[in-house]
């Protein structure tokens, strides 16, 4: 959720009936969690009920727990030295609560340990401009690709 002026983005967790239960907005210090700025923040939420959130505005994944407490932040592991830059958009969790953060500005995703650990980056000629990502029931990788209109399965995990 984005303010009418916005200046503020909050994660809003909703009942069954659509009432909000829970937002999330600041972390421990009262700082905001999430930028707000031209791109939409993507929100995927693991098997451990932690709120997963990447935030193309402060090129950055937050994760907080399911009561809103930050637990840890990912900013592209550009320490590595692969890539100069980490642009975060889409992002989806696997069955073991592994979250898969797709990176546009290097057309490749990012494989993180349910604790923020960088496992790997998944790479393939296949992924190029990257779309949309998601995950099915058995830990399969979909990418759908606006470059070519192609939907690509990949087996990620051995």
């Amino acid at each position: 959720m984005e303010s009418k002026d916005e200046t503020q983005i909050k994660i809003a967790r909703f009942s069954g009936d659509f009432k909000i239960i829970q937002e999330i907005q600041y972390d421990e210090n009262h700082q905001p969690l999430y930028a707000s700025g031209k791109y939409y923040v993507f929100v995927e939420e693991n098997k451990n009920m932690d709120i997963c959130a990447s935030d193309p505005n402060k090129n950055q994944v937050v994760v907080t727990d399911k009561d809103g407490l930050l637990r840890w932040r990912y900013n592209g592991n550009l320490e590595k030295g692969k890539f100069k830059s980490f642009s975060p958009s889409v992002i989806a969790a696997d069955s073991h609560s592994n979250l898969l953060v797709m990176d546009t500005d290097n057309d490749c995703v990012h494989l993180l340990d349910m604790n923020g650990i960088f496992i790997t980056f998944i790479t393939h000629p296949k992924i190029q401009g990257i779309g949309a990502m998601s995950m099915d029931t058995n830990d399969k990788l979909w990418i759908a690709n606006y470059k070519g209109g192609q939907i690509n399965v990949f087996k990620y995990l051995q």
